[in-house]
């Protein structure tokens, strides 16, 4: 027998539509240099950015900024290291040792690090004695009961030098700012971006209506349109 037709007055059940979740898009790292004392790796596009730059004129203004992210950013004059020198880790990172290692595999995992290595091989690596800074472990602010990773660069040696004190913070001017803060300039940038966006097409079209003279010709005339007359 067959069914009777759907009362289009009454309310069907919905069919159950399989929808898989979707994990956020992870970045690639770009990685250079062939070995591992040269090897560069960051999420960033050095060709992208010096062809922005070019594009909008900005490149002298910043004309180490591409060779920086292909090759790295130096952090100062730091002096010669005569001898290897790797500071045990504070207190509280002995206490949370577990953090640390969890941590260091999950950088590892997304390409961001390498290793891990015994202090021989690093000197194998780089070809020279090291220092290394001790790591501690506090809790995030305002997140209670989560913990973060910190290295400690300002741990002086035995002749009171640190990594940090050899540093003239001058010459890396830095601003820091709340997540608010960010996003107000990030949300400015994009506003001048169409608005020079909005400024190029203005262009373009006020070039295409361009009177040039035709020297062969008695009139003027719209470069690439001699039917269009200007007015002389």
């Amino acid at each position: 027998m067959d069914k009777p037709p759907a009362d289009p007055n009454t309310a069907q059940a919905p069919t159950p539509t399989s929808a898989p979740s979707a994990a956020p898009p992870r970045i690639t790292a770009t990685i250079r240099g062939a070995s591992e004392r040269d090897r560069i790796i960051t999420p960033y596009d050095a060709d992208e950015f010096e062809s922005t730059l070019r594009r909008l004129q900005l490149l002298d203004l910043h004309p180490s900024l591409p060779h920086r992210i292909r090759f790295g950013f130096p952090i100062g004059d730091l002096n010669p290291i005569p001898k290897t020198f790797t500071p045990a880790n504070h207190a509280s990172g002995i206490e949370n040792l577990d953090f640390i290692k969890s941590y260091i595999a999950e950088q590892v995992e997304l390409g961001r690090m390498t290793g891990p290595y015994t202090r021989s091989e690093v000197e194998k690596i780089l070809g020279s004695n090291f220092v290394s800074s001790p790591l501690a472990v506090i809790e995030k602010a305002g997140s209670r009961g989560k913990l973060r990773l910190v290295q400690n660069c300002s741990f002086k040696d035995e002749n009171g030098i640190s990594v940090n004190s050899q540093i003239n913070s001058e010459d890396f001017p830095t601003k820091w700012g709340t997540a608010a803060q960010v996003a107000e300039i990030v949300r400015r940038l994009s506003l001048l971006r169409k608005e020079f966006a909005a400024s190029e097409r203005r262009a373009a079209r006020l070039d295409d209506q361009r009177c040039e003279p035709e020297w062969n010709m008695p009139t003027w005339t719209v470069r690439g349109k001699p039917e269009r007359k200007c007015p002389p």
